[in-house]
């Protein structure tokens, strides 16, 4: 049970801390993508092109099993910040800074490009950058 506690009070935490700036279903889309890695929950936050994209990674992953999927999501986690805040008309771009750990490998740090479009209230892309 311990080791349930960690990650969700970390979650909660980063939650706060990105709520006042950003919008709930751009949190929700970072949790459900990069955090839990949940494509079809993720799907559904977006449209246009990043729904495109959630759609391609799915055809991709059809003979991966569920029991794998768990086991790749063991050992590891992710955390986000929010780096900048850009709004353009009905569009709010937002950069994140991913901090990336996983057992056996190297943490590293990652920047994702996430832009959320206010008229149908999804995601309408997102790209890592280097």
């Amino acid at each position: 049970m311990k080791k349930f506690i960690v990650p969700v009070l970390w979650v909660c935490l980063v939650f706060v801390a990105c709520s006042q700036d950003v919008n709930p279903k751009v949190i929700d889309f970072m949790e459900q993508y990069y955090v839990l890695a949940n494509q079809q929950k993720s799907l559904d936050l977006t449209t246009g092109p990043a729904a495109e994209k959630i759609k391609k990674e799915m055809a991709l992953l059809t003979d991966v099993t569920e029991q794998n999927v768990q086991t790749a999501r063991t050992g590891r986690s992710i955390d986000y910040k929010l780096v900048s805040k850009k709004e353009d008309g009905s569009t709010i771009a937002y950069l994140f800074e991913l901090n990336v750990n996983a057992e056996g490998l190297e943490s590293f740090k990652k920047n994702v490009s996430v832009i959320y479009d206010t008229k149908s209230q999804k995601i309408i892309s997102y790209q890592e950058l280097k």
